[in-house]
């Protein structure tokens, strides 16, 4: 943050300039901005500073990780149905409490980064036997070790386990296509209105049968979802999935301005399961849109920070 300066609030950078048919990067010393887009981690403080520089025009003020986010999503009641069990990984009774509840868990590394491609997930299960079975994803593929006790997993997990906290989460086993697991990627964003707005939806079908591993195999519409699960469809809504889907999308998306956030893009990865039911499994706050043939993802943060600029700031 040495290039920014609050006091006289000038900051400086680079602006994108179109000459004929080139982009040129143009450097220079510049009035602070009458919007801001957060799009990296900056620590809160810094945030409260440029919040009271230029007004309540700064938005995806809250980089948060799996556990915060969580427990923001959980305080929400009418969310709840939605949510898996999720638990913050303190010590081995954390997996046994999961595991003789629901004998099939996930592990996720908190922070985003330790978990990017797969890194760092394992899935534990409790079979019939009592023989506890773990699967990781290595970039040899995926990988099983088998344990007899609960004390030789937590030595196995104690090893495995990044520098980063964990949390420990029931396994949703979603619907299949084509015997591979999917998922649902919902963008959420805050429109030229200031308005939450669905901006994609896809269903995701990855390379195996395990969500371990975020390699993709091909995505589909989401209307597949209306062909799937006929007995949801009513006679007057032939699109009842998506619509359900939504409807959670949208609530995420309450939950986060009842807590005083102030978001304006937002990715959701949902599951569903055999029944149609929906499943939450986790919110990004720094989505990476997929660069498909619908570019709304990216342009609604642009028409917001519009909206947002356009306002006079509240004195």
């Amino acid at each position: 943050m040495k290039d920014l300066d609050l006091k006289r609030k000038r900051v400086k950078g680079e602006y994108l300039k179109k000459k004929g048919k080139k982009i040129h990067r143009v450097k220079g010393v510049y009035p602070l901005p009458a919007a801001i887009y957060v799009q990296t981690y900056v620590h809160p403080r810094m945030l409260k500073k440029l919040e009271k520089a230029i007004g309540r025009k700064v938005f995806n003020n809250f980089i948060c990780d799996k556990w915060q986010c969580s427990k923001l999503l959980f305080a929400d009641t009418e969310l709840q149905a939605y949510l898996p069990y999720t638990r913050k990984l303190k010590d081995l009774t954390s997996v046994q409490k999961a595991l003789d509840r629901y004998r099939d868990v996930i592990l996720k590394p908190i922070n985003a980064v330790y978990a990017y491609g797969g890194k760092g997930i394992i899935r534990v299960r409790l079979e019939e036997d009592n023989q506890i079975e773990a699967y990781y994803w290595s970039s040899k593929g995926m990988n099983k070790k088998i344990f007899t006790s609960y004390n030789s997993l937590w030595k196995f997990l104690l090893d495995k386990r990044s520098d980063d906290d964990y949390i420990v989460q029931q396994f949703i086993p979603t619907m299949k296509v084509e015997d591979n697991a999917t998922d649902i990627r919902l963008h959420m964003n805050r429109d030229g209105s200031g308005q939450w707005v669905v901006s994609d939806i896809l269903l995701r079908v990855a390379t195996n049968e395990s969500h371990l591993s975020h390699q993709l195999n091909m995505t589909l519409e989401i209307d597949y979802l209306d062909n799937r699960f006929p007995q949801h469809q009513g006679e007057a809504d032939e699109s009842y999935m998506k619509e359900s889907i939504i409807k959670v999308g949208l609530m995420i998306c309450r939950a986060f301005d009842h807590a005083g956030y102030h978001m304006g893009d937002l990715g959701i990865d949902i599951g569903v399961d055999e029944h149609g039911h929906p499943w939450v499994f986790e919110v990004n706050t720094l989505p990476n849109p997929y660069p498909s043939y619908n570019y709304a993802a990216f342009i609604y943060p642009i028409e917001y920070a519009l909206y947002l600029a356009a306002k006079k700031k509240k004195t």
